[in-house]
């Protein structure tokens, strides 16, 4: 059963070769690999026309056009009857799409699953974890869990019927948020048939996404969608809430080191688990290029 695993990219650095190792030495073999360019300009693209491998197709215009165009480009070009989410400067554990693959062929009431994230620095050191605490179906999953974000599922690690995809493409209007979007569009459309996998099987280099100035756009789209496209699915007094929440957070973000404070701030385990996961990065690390 062919797996489209997608990788949209720009200006990734050297951590690129990396991620698409993890993908490239997958358990799972019956992949198609796209590495679709946004307009980099930093050797990239000439590194991903280097690859030879059958499996790996390089789609690129030469034009920066932004991630959630990207992700729709993907939407359209993928063949599998699957298809992977994966950013560029991360890491998926070697068993990441056969796992996913073979709970949703369990499941087949589900569209999509997502897996619990190791959030890595630069150096890939472990920082924390999140994710589901259970295997399954999150029956408390709703549009206002959704939209505080008690409840979100894990966008990078997400693996989807194409089929489902195609029906919930990505909103371009709204940048940074569109995993965000993304949930609360299928929620509200009774699409969202979502079920999740506790292991960490994703390996997430955030210190890019927590930026004070990217952070501050997330929390104004956040709102602007609440506005323009959610107005009538919740009560005054939760819209007023969650605007009250993004104002506050927008301005805490301003605050020096809050950056470092929040790359810090995820929920760690025993060190022996912290220990396994480092060996795992590190064994992905050293993948033949």
């Amino acid at each position: 059963m062919l797996v489209t695993v997608a990788i949209p990219f720009y200006n990734p650095g050297p951590f690129f070769i990396h991620a698409i190792n993890s993908v490239l030495h997958q358990t799972y073999e019956n992949l198609e690999i796209l590495l679709v360019n946004d307009g980099s300009t930093d050797g990239s693209l000439e590194l991903a026309l280097g690859i030879s491998d059958s499996r790996v197709s390089v789609i690129s215009d030469g034009i920066n056009l932004g991630l959630n165009y990207r992700l729709n480009q993907i939407i359209d070009l993928a063949s599998g009857k699957y298809l992977a989410r994966m950013d560029a400067d991360d890491l998926m554990a070697l068993n990441r799409v056969e796992r996913q693959v073979n709970f949703l062929k369990k499941n087949p009431h589900l569209d999509l699953v997502t897996t619990g994230l190791c959030s890595i620095d630069r150096s890939c050191k472990v920082l924390g974890l999140r994710g589901p605490e259970t295997e399954g179906e999150d029956k408390e999953l709703n549009l206002e869990s959704l939209l505080f974000g008690y409840k979100s599922p894990i966008h990078a690690s997400l693996l989807a019927k194409t089929s489902w995809a195609k029906r919930n493409k990505y909103n371009e209007t709204y940048s940074r948020i569109e995993d965000y979007n993304l949930w609360l569009t299928a929620q509200k459309n009774n699409d969202l048939n979502i079920g999740f996998l506790p292991d960490y099987l994703y390996f997430y280099e955030e210190s890019n996404s927590i930026r004070p100035e990217l952070l501050r756009l997330s929390y104004i789209n956040q709102v602007r969608l609440l506005l323009e496209q959610f107005y009538d699915d919740f009560s005054f007094y939760i819209k007023f809430r969650f605007i009250f929440k993004c104002l506050i957070k927008s301005l805490v973000v301003s605050v020096p080191f809050v950056d470092t404070i929040l790359l810090r701030k995820r929920n760690m385990v025993e060190k022996s688990a912290v220990k396994a996961l480092e060996q795992e990065i590190n064994a992905i690390l050293k993948l033949a290029k």
